[in-house]
């Protein structure tokens, strides 16, 4: 089975981004996972809740720093 996926360049650049971009997605987020059960395993302090979701922030920007991933710009439609 084969699929192909076609976008409008430049006006699907976000989308296009999103579909190359997958693997290295899943792999941040399977990393913050691995992250988590090390913190958890190793008992760690954090000093209140908005620290440990600082560390989870920084976690998840340092590796999206180390494979060059940027949030999509948001499109301003509402859900």
């Amino acid at each position: 089975m084969r699929a192909i996926l076609e976008f409008d360049l430049p006006e699907d650049t976000s989308e296009w981004h999103a579909a190359s971009d997958g693997m290295d997605w899943a792999l941040v987020v399977r990393d913050l996972d691995l992250q988590c059960c090390e913190w958890i395993k190793h008992d760690q302090e954090f000093a209140d809740p908005v620290h440990a979701f600082q560390g989870v922030r920084k976690f998840i920007l340092d590796r999206m720093e180390d494979k060059s991933l940027k949030f999509p710009e948001p499109d301003n439609q509402p859900y």
